[in-house]
């Protein structure tokens, strides 16, 4: 499922060191996909995979926070401007909520 969420806001959304997205993932069992520009998406990358291992120590796979392609970004810049949730349908829409409402309340500051 999509969700309008202007580039300016991903960084609020995503938290000091990923801690609120971290904390919708784990909450709505969700996966949560912001986009990259081709610059920043080897970066992202590394610092997904870093917060991966460090959320799954004992061996287990754990949900990743994840960037996405370099070249859509590249092919349409609205696409920057949407994120992307995956998961269970009432969970997503659980999640999709929760955004919808930090970014309103983030508005209005």
């Amino acid at each position: 499922m999509s969700v309008p969420a202007k580039r300016e806001y991903h960084r609020y959304l995503i938290g000091r060191q990923g801690a609120r997205t971290r904390e919708l993932r784990e909450r709505f069992t969700v996966r949560i996909i912001y986009p990259s520009l081709p610059g920043e998406a080897h970066e992202t990358e590394a610092a997904g995979e870093h917060e991966q291992s460090a959320a799954a120590p004992s061996g287990a796979p754990a949900p990743a926070t994840t960037v996405g392609s370099a070249t859509a970004a590249k092919e349409d810049p609205e696409d920057l401007d949407v994120l992307h949730i995956i998961g269970k349908k009432e969970n997503v829409d659980k999640a999709k909520t929760e955004i919808l409402s930090l970014i309103k309340n983030l508005v209005f500051f």
